[in-house]
Formats: C-alpha cells, structure tokens, sequence
C-alpha cells in the first residue's frame, strides 16, 4: 500500500490519458499515469493506418455522433484543433503537416515518432507512470479516489510470474481507458463499468467505423482489389472515397465511412464503382473500341483481370461472345449501379471505435462528472464518435486537455 496522497490518478496511458498527463505535470502536480499494456499509446501506434492522423483542420460537431451536440460545439469553439496542434508542435514536438481533406499528421507519418514524442516529454517531467499494471477497483472515501491494482506479466516472463496487488490514494481521476474496440490490444469496456458504479448512465456501446460481411453478391473473387466508389445518403449526403474488396465482403476509407453513417446492418446499397470516370466517359471508350473484339479481350485490357472476369459473371455475358453496344450498356449500369445486400458490419475485433458509452450530457464542458466531484471522463469512455479523417484522435486529446487545463487543487 502506497500511503501518498497523489493529485490526480489517471487511469490509461491512450492519447487521452498521455495529453492528460502532460497538461498537469507542467503544472506541477504529483500525478501517477496508470497503464495495463507494456507500453503507453498503444492505440495510437494503430491510428492512421500507422500514420497517425492526430487531428483534422475541418473539426466540427457535425462529423460526430453524440447526445449532446450544443456541448460539443462549445468544446470545439473554446478549443479548436489549431490550439491542439499548437500544443503538440511547441510542447512535444512534433512536427505536423496537412494534408487532404484537412488530415493533420505527424510530418515523420510514424505513429511511434508521436509515443515517442509524448514518452520522452513524460520522462523529462519525471513523471510517474506505471506500466503493465490493471486497475481492478476504484472506490471513494471522504472526497479521495482509492484504486486498486495489480500487476502484470510481460509477455516474455509469464511463465515465474506472481502478480501483486496495490492501493493508493489521489484527490481527483481521469477516466480515460478507452473503449472496446481492438480488444487483441487491450481494448474494454471497463472505463464505462467504472462510470456506471459511480452512477452514470451507460448508452449500450456498437463498434462503428468498421468494414462489412456482404452476402450478396459473393466478392471473394475481387479480394485484395481497390477502386473509386460513391453513394448518396438517404439525406443527400454523397460518400466517396477508396473501396477495398476483401473475401468477406468490402473495407477501406468508403466502407468505414458507410459504417459510421448507416450503422450496423445494411439491407441493400446502390454503388457507383470506379465514380472519377463518367457513364459518358466510359460508355464512349467501350464503343470506340474495334467491332471484332471479344467481350474478355475488352475487359481485361480496360480492367483488373480479377474484376473483368467477376464482370463477365455478374453480367451474366459469355466472354467469348462479341463486344457490341448492348453488352456495354449492361456491363456499365452494373458497374455505375453496382448493388450490395446483407452487410453486416465487423464488431470490436475490428471496429476503430464506437457510439455509446457515458452520455456527454453527463459530464460538464471541462468533463468532470456531474455525479461525482473530482472525476473526469474523457476520450472514447464518453459517448463521443466521431468519423475517419483524425475527428475521433482529436477528440480524445481535446478532452484530456480541456480536463487537465481545468483542474486546481
């Protein structure tokens, strides 16, 4: 048993909790950073494909899914995403740079150069972090937080290992364990376990942004295949991005996208395949061709052979048979009007985040809970979500700071 008292526990070495930890050791306060995996930001390592994309320069509450729209927006306004980067460029940094559609990176596009940024800011600080350690209970007594824990193997040494278990004692907590989704690194949803002990409420958390099963038709010949999709949303809404075809069914920026969006299940969508080229553009270049061509030797010098011989069959069109200009009219409504029924999306395993969790409406704008004095809940704990594109790494460096910058003891 630790017999200090410390300022403030936080609870998850995430983007988050990493933020959280540096805003207060500036400040100067005995802080203890409480990490179950053997290394911090281990999330993070997986973010942006590995890239990392910290942030978005397009931040706004209408790239998110929340209860509480009007408290976000005030979030956003008080702290922008041009302060965040400016507080990782001058503290830690990191050199960033932006790119499409407002994508903000570190300018190493590594994510390890971004733990690695926050580690060795930490490690200067001489703040105290504990690793490979689980938080197994949190109680409060008299306005102080106790939190139990134990620790854990590395994975090299399990086979000797004898676990101990700990106490100690902080005036104030941050919640920032994250959320379930990629459970294989340490994803759960004890953060919310822990809210609701304190008497909040939980929203039942879905993994979101995450590729999809298709039943029909079968793409397990198109696996491994990319291209140009675009669909309208029941509002109007146009998604337009990269698809990925995979043996189970479709991945990449469109399907993830498509799952934050329409959720997880979708009866039937219409998409248009290959969208930078026209129907016009690309009914002009099938009927230019030479009349005495076969519909394969068409296909196949137009596109992938995978995808040409799927659209041979899909058309249900006799490769052999002679290209005219009623087989390309069938063959470009399919592909302009391409049709996928039964997807179901991929759950937490592969999920990059998730709606649901503590109701935001539940925590105040500098996210203390409203239930109790002293407890701060940020980052995916928080029934936040937001899209592909940095929103949902913004985010959960936004809330650490807004807390962190908050609190005095």
């Amino acid at each position: 048993m630790r017999t200090e008292i410390y300022d403030v526990a936080i609870i998850g070495a995430g983007a988050g909790g990493l933020i959280s930890a540096c805003v207060l050791a500036e400040k100067g306060f005995k802080t203890i950073l409480i990490e179950k995996n053997s290394k911090i930001g281990r999330k993070i390592l997986s973010t942006g494909a590995g890239k990392c994309n910290i942030s978005n320069s397009n931040i706004s509450s209408r790239f998110y899914i929340t209860d509480d729209y009007p408290k976000l927006d005030r979030i956003f306004s008080s702290c922008g995403p041009e302060k965040i980067v400016s507080y990782i460029n001058d503290k830690l940094g990191i050199m960033t740079v932006e790119k499409e559609k407002g994508k903000i990176f570190p300018v190493s596009q590594k994510a390890e150069s971004v733990v690695n940024a926050f580690d060795i800011f930490l490690k200067t600080k001489k703040a105290e972090i504990l690793k490979l350690c689980e938080v197994l209970d949190i109680e409060k007594k008299s306005d102080i937080f106790e939190i139990g824990f134990k620790t854990l193997p590395h994975q090299y040494e399990k086979k000797d290992f004898v676990s101990k278990k700990y106490r100690i004692k902080s005036k104030k907590i941050i919640i920032a364990c994250g959320g379930p989704s990629y459970p294989q690194i340490g994803g759960t949803d004890f953060g919310m376990k822990i809210a609701r002990k304190f008497g909040h409420r939980i929203i039942p958390p879905v993994g979101v942004i995450t590729p999809f099963k298709v039943l029909k038709p079968d793409l397990s010949a198109l696996n491994g295949i990319r291209m140009n999709a675009k669909t309208k949303l029941f509002d109007g809404k146009i998604i337009e991005d990269e698809i990925l075809f995979t043996d189970y069914g479709i991945s990449g920026p469109f399907a993830l996208e498509l799952s934050f969006y329409l959720g997880e299940k979708i009866d039937e969508i219409t998409i248009e395949l290959i969208s930078e080229v026209s129907e016009k553009k690309m009914k002009d270049f099938f009927l230019n061709r030479p009349k005495n061509l076969k519909v394969f030797e068409v296909l196949k010098s137009m596109f992938d052979p995978k995808f040409a011989d799927f659209l041979s069959e899909y058309c249900e069109i006799n490769p052999d048979f002679q290209f005219d200009s009623s087989v390309a009219s069938s063959i470009i409504d399919k592909i302009k009007n391409f049709k996928l029924s039964g997807l179901s999306a991929m759950g937490f395993d592969y999920a990059m985040t998730k709606k649901g969790g503590v109701p935001l409406a539940e925590v105040s704008d500098s996210f203390e809970s409203k239930k109790n004095k002293g407890m701060y809940i940020i980052g995916e704990v928080l029934n936040v979500c937001g899209k592909t594109g940095g929103y949902n790494l913004h985010f959960a460096f936004t809330s650490g700071y807004v807390a962190c910058e908050s609190i005095d003891l």
